[in-house]
């Protein structure tokens, strides 16, 4: 009983720790839930069952619920984007595109919830996202388009090639759009740069949640398999 007990004990600490070291609040719930019922169990262990049946009732079902139900609420990631191919489109089911495979992450994993606002031009978006009327921009976007300000940040998630055509900068993936359309494109590459999302001065905290996304699809080799997915 003695070992079940110092065993319970320490995973009792661990998860206590997991609660703090977590980036994310919505798992930062769920290793509170789970300390509540290691404490139960403890508590029960050592004879105090009303007490462990408190616990339990309290520090678990009823915080966990509540407290998911508010971070779901927390707040609406307002996100803006130009529908461009292979990116994000817009279809009878929904969005599908690589940018939208991982800006989803949020609303699947994190637990926000994502309000969508379409723009027909990138400099309208722009200029929108620069007085805070939206969390984050995407569409195809490159660092070329715009430099980071006060106003706006930008995340690069992934590199690609700019080319040269007909007098003009073009990045690979309007590029391939372009070249479902015309027979004969003669284009030269030009130089490297990274596919970027923006983010408004006042939403770091959602590029932040952003950041650790990507850095886990990475690690995980995700990012390679969307882009063979979609591009």
């Amino acid at each position: 009983m003695d070992l079940i007990i110092i065993l319970f004990a320490g995973l009792y600490l661990i998860s206590a720790v997991a609660v703090i070291i977590v980036r994310s609040s919505f798992k930062s719930v769920l290793w509170f839930g789970i300390v509540g019922f290691f404490s139960s169990v403890l508590m029960l262990l050592i004879g105090a069952p009303d007490v462990a049946l408190t616990q339990f009732t309290v520090g678990v079902v009823l915080i966990f619920l509540v407290y998911v139900m508010a971070i779901r609420k927390q707040r609406k990631v307002r996100m803006g984007f130009v529908e461009t191919p292979y990116m994000i489109e817009r279809n009878a089911s929904g969005f599908e595109g690589l940018e939208w495979q991982i800006i989803s992450r949020m609303e699947k994993i994190e637990g926000y919830e994502i309000e969508s606002i379409q723009y027909d031009n990138i400099d309208e978006a722009i200029s929108d996202l620069k007085k805070r009327k939206l969390d984050i921009l995407c569409g195809g976007i490159t660092k070329e388009k715009t430099e980071s300000t006060k106003e706006i940040e930008y995340l690069p998630y992934l590199e690609t090639m700019i080319f040269s055509y007909n007098d003009e900068k073009i990045d690979y993936v309007h590029l391939k759009s372009l070249s479902t359309k015309k027979s004969e494109i003669k284009a030269m590459p030009s130089h490297r740069t990274s596919y970027v999302f923006l983010f408004s001065e006042a939403s770091l905290d959602i590029k932040e949640v952003m950041e650790e996304n990507i850095n886990d699809l990475k690690e995980n080799n995700e990012i390679e398999k969307m882009v063979e997915r979609f591009l």
